[in-house]
This record gives C-alpha cells, sequence and structure tokens, in this order.
C-alpha cells in the first residue's frame, strides 16, 4: 500500500510530499519512507515532528519490523539521526566516506576516519553505524 500527498509544486522551496510505502516481507510489515519535503517557509519550526511520533507510534502498534529512510542532503540525515537511525549497510557506509574523502579537508575527514575505524573495528559486521546518510531503522 502507497500512501502519498503532495501539492502541485514549481520548485523545491514550495514543494509539499509525503510518500509511505507499506508492504510485507517474509511475513513482517515494512515501510518505506519515500518523501517527506515540507515548503521552505515551513521548514525547521517542528511542525513535522507531531507526524514522526504519530507515524512511529502506529508502526508499533502495527508490530513494523523495518522502516527504510533516505537521508536528503539539506538536513534528512541529520533529522534521521536526531530520531536513533542507523545505517545498516557497511557498504553504503564505505560509499559515504570514499565521497567525504573527496569532499573535505584532510582534518575534516580524518575524524570521520576515526569514528569509523573504531566503530568496525569494535562490530565488523556493523549493522548500527550512527551515521547520518543512508539510514535505517530495525525496530
Amino acid at each position: 500500500m502507497k500512501v502519498e500527498y503532495g501539492n502541485e509544486f514549481t520548485n523545491e522551496d514550495d514543494a509539499l510530499l509525503f510518500i509511505r510505502e507499506f508492504s510485507t516481507n517474509r511475513n513482517t510489515i515494512e515501510i518505506k519512507h519515500e518523501y517527506c519535503v515540507l515548503p521552505k517557509k515551513y521548514r525547521n519550526k517542528g511542525l513535522i515532528k507531531p507526524v514522526f511520533q504519530e507515524s512511529l507510534q502506529q508502526y508499533v502498534n502495527m508490530n513494523a519490523k523495518r522502516i527504510l529512510v533516505h537521508a536528503g542532503l539539506s538536513g534528512g540525515g541529520y533529522t534521521w539521526a536526531k530520531y536513533g537511525f542507523v545505517a545498516v549497510d557497511k557498504n553504503e557506509v564505505t560509499f559515504i566516506l570514499d565521497k567525504a574523502k573527496t569532499d573535505l579537508n584532510e582534518n575534516e575527514f580524518e575524524v570521520i576516519k576515526k569514528i569509523y575505524d573504531r566503530y568496525y573495528s569494535k562490530n565488523p559486521k556493523g549493522k548500527s553505524f550512527p551515521w547520518i546518510y543512508g539510514l535505517h531503522l530495525i525496530l
């Protein structure tokens, strides 16, 4: 089942888009958060927080086992991290680290690399890396 709500926006600053997809996988409920975008003038005001809280409560009520989210570049990753979402795929985290090496200066990259190395040295199979991109939550 897919729930989709949006406006007829002409640019990103005016976009209102909310898309959730509900499915079953091996007899468990999974939810995919495809999009949640507010018009720019309504962002960073805490307006979406009650929607997230109610959604998460309903996911618990329906015994959902997995929520997949995609973190946008304009703060989405930070938002998901605040809600406790974590990266579950080491390949995704490694890909992000490789990209960070080209995007960050040497000092910034070394900080991130140390976090990555420390986490995966203690958790070689690492299924809950606390990063801000490509985030997933396992309930």
